[in-house]
Order: structure tokens, then sequence, then C-alpha cells
């Protein structure tokens, strides 16, 4: 082999071992970075799962007053028959002009049966506030998605507002015999009566 041959091998052995070691460091860097990152990850999973250790027993107490307080109907008709005629008694005490009434398509997931019915109701701000906000007991199991409020351009102190009321019940029907009652609602303005909350 020539002179001038083995020192073109030489420098080709030098450039292959500098490309290899230059790959390789590469290699060596994005590792440290993904065993830096799974580290971070563990330790994120392990401060969660402590976290959710420390809170268990908030967990499993929230989950038996779920099952022991959420209200039972005796059937999806029951339900619906009582949250109509139950808003409308409360509107209609509360002074209210009914003007429309609609049920909600009802849903149903593993966790409980939401049934619904959307009031349109004509009357003054504060008291169909108050109204709402009586109805929103964390027990009775009751949420208002949607409210829509607009000025009545007959009355000067009246609105119309519109609210849709949803109601999750147990995921499982009970006879209307063994139904349990929920308890009544706290206390709200005279001039605003609470809804007659309860189990069908």
């Amino acid at each position: 082999m020539k002179a001038s041959e083995r020192r073109l091998l030489i420098v080709f052995l030098v450039l292959a071992a500098i490309m290899g070691g230059a790959v390789l460091s590469q290699r060596l860097l994005k590792w440290d970075h993904q065993l830096d990152r799974m580290a971070r990850d563990l330790e994120l999973a392990k401060m969660e799962s402590d976290v959710l250790i420390a809170q268990a027993p908030y967990w499993k107490a929230s989950n038996e007053w779920i099952r022991q307080a959420q209200p039972v109907a005796a059937s999806g008709f029951d339900a619906d028959k009582f949250l109509y005629d139950n808003m409308e008694h409360a509107a209609r005490g509360a002074g209210f002009d009914i003007q429309k009434t609609q049920m909600e398509v009802a849903a149903q997931t593993p966790y409980y049966r939401q049934h619904g019915v959307t009031l349109t109701v004509k009357g003054e701000l504060k008291p169909i506030l108050e109204w709402i906000h009586a109805t929103l007991v964390p027990k009775e199991f009751y949420l208002v998605p949607r409210l829509k409020i607009t000025p009545d351009k007959g009355e000067s102190q009246d609105v119309i507002a519109t609210v849709t009321f949803l109601r999750r019940y147990s995921p499982d029907f009970a006879s209307a015999a063994n139904a349990t009652s929920s308890p009544s609602p706290a206390s709200v303005p005279p001039s605003v009566p609470a809804p007659e909350v309860g189990n069908p």
C-alpha cells in the first residue's frame, strides 16, 4: 500500500470515528433526555398517587353520600311529571307569568338518569334569580345549564327568563312505594317560595 493510500485510509478512519462518536453522542443525549422525562413523569405520577391516596377517605365519603342522597324515580314518566308539576307550581307560587313550558330529552349515564324541563317566565329580575338560586340545593341534584334573560318590551320592571332545570336521579329506578323522598330545600325569602323538591 502506498503512503498516500495509507494517509487516505487513516483520514477516512478518523472521519468515521468522529462521525460515529457524534452520532453516538446524539443518541446518548437523546436517551438522557428521555430518562429525565421519564423520571419527571414518574415523580408526577407518584405525587398524583399520593394525593389520591390522601383524598381516598373524602372520595369514599362523597360516593357514599351520593349513593344515599341521590333521588330515585319510580319511572322516567314519573320523573318528568314531577319536574313539570313541581317547577310550574314553584314558578306560579312565586308570582311569575309562565309563558312556555317544555320537557327536555332525558339522558342516561352509568352514574345518573337526567331529566329536565325548560320554563319561560315573566317577572322581576331579582325574584327570578332568587327562585333559581333557591332551587340549586346540592342535596336535591338540580342544575341550570342554560339561562337567557331579556327585557320585557311592554313592562319596564319585568324581564323574560328562559331557564332549563335538570335533575340527576339515581341510574336505577325504584317502585313508587320504595322511592325515597328527598328533604325540602333551604328556605328562601317569603316573596319567592321554595320549589317543593323531592322524589316522585
